[in-house]
């Protein structure tokens, strides 16, 4: 059964779990270890598997983010709120065409611009939630110009380290 407790999203009380010290307005007094990062990511990771291959039909889940990651007593990542989420009725096609929905920062760039979704759209977002794990910087990181967490690796990727 899974709490209230919300992986990055808002309460402050598991944001002073997830955030490193020394990253403003966050007062952390425990930071989340590597290993438990990674544990709530493979957990995760296998509840989106399951959702787009274990589901008959297969379910795009549309709204990936940290806010929709909840913990349960045991550190356990359970997918939640399922609002947006959309059947795959035909196994057959390539994507669904659908008015786009999610949340700025974990939408899907492909997904914006086309309205085709598919899994990978999924897989995007979760990878928007993967980098906030590494970094513990929110999707968009809000200052006098609000930047994405993806422009902080692109020079670096373009550079090849």
């Amino acid at each position: 059964m899974c709490t209230n407790t919300l992986l990055l999203g808002w309460p402050e009380l598991q944001l002073q779990r997830f955030h490193p010290p020394k990253i403003p307005p966050y007062k952390s007094k425990e930071v989340m270890s590597w290993k438990e990062r990674l544990h709530i990511a493979v957990d995760a990771a296998q509840g989106l598997e399951y959702l787009h291959c274990g589901c008959k039909p297969p379910i795009i889940h549309r709204d990936v983010k940290t806010a929709n990651i909840l913990l349960d007593e045991k550190m356990q990542a359970k997918i939640a709120d399922f609002g947006l989420s959309i059947y795959v009725l035909h196994e057959n096609e390539s994507h669904v065409s659908t008015a786009v929905a999610g949340t700025v920062g974990y939408l899907d760039p492909e997904y914006y611009m086309s309205n085709r979704l598919t899994e990978k759209s999924d897989v995007y977002s979760f990878g928007i939630v993967l980098l906030e794990l590494i970094t513990g910087q929110r999707a968009v990181i809000r200052g006098r110009e609000n930047t994405h967490i993806v422009n902080g690796f692109v020079p670096s990727l373009k550079e090849g380290i």
